[in-house]
């Protein structure tokens, strides 16, 4: 498997009690414990807003992305462009809705053949608090890849998960 860890600088402007512009850079060194030339060093950049706490349905995140893994096997080697979207919608009580979507380009330019895929994820979070310490959760997602090589990283997938928190 893979270890990695995101070492870096974080920004956070607060342009009001409910906005939110950040920016993060990280650099990523990457550890393959079982195929050594899988690891080497990535890095990326982020920059997102926050609207929170505004209005009960409109409390929205936007965020681009820009990451580079830089694997010692050329094949592996990728360039990954982002695009995320959220609104957090606070229901009746303490029931919260969070839907989102991401949509990824991943590039790998140094692979043979060159390789390009493009990923969309949409997604459904539910959060429901029960006491101070115990909360609910439940998401469900569904994940397409299309890739220009056909018949080899083109999937489908649906993931649900239901859960429950305790935080002190």
């Amino acid at each position: 498997y893979t270890a990695a860890g995101d070492v870096g600088p974080f920004i956070k402007w607060t342009q009001s009690e409910n906005l939110q512009l950040q920016l993060e850079a990280s650099l990523r060194p990457l550890v393959n414990f079982a195929q050594t030339d899988l690891g080497g060093t990535g890095s990326g950049f982020r920059l997102g807003y926050r609207r929170d706490g505004a209005t009960r349905v409109f409390n929205p995140t936007i965020s681009i992305g820009l990451d580079f893994s830089g694997t010692r096997n050329a094949t592996y080697r990728s360039r990954v462009q982002s695009v995320s979207f959220s609104n957090l919608i606070r229901l009746s009580g303490d029931h919260q809705l969070t839907p989102g979507v991401d949509y990824t380009l991943t590039d790998y330019a140094d692979a043979n053949p060159s390789r390009s895929d493009r990923t969309l994820a949409v997604r459904m979070s539910w959060v429901h608090p029960i006491s101070a310490q115990w909360t609910t959760l439940g998401d469900l997602s569904v994940t397409s890849n299309s890739s220009n090589i056909p018949g080899s990283y083109t999937f489908s997938r649906w993931i649900a998960g239901l859960g429950l928190s305790y935080s002190r």
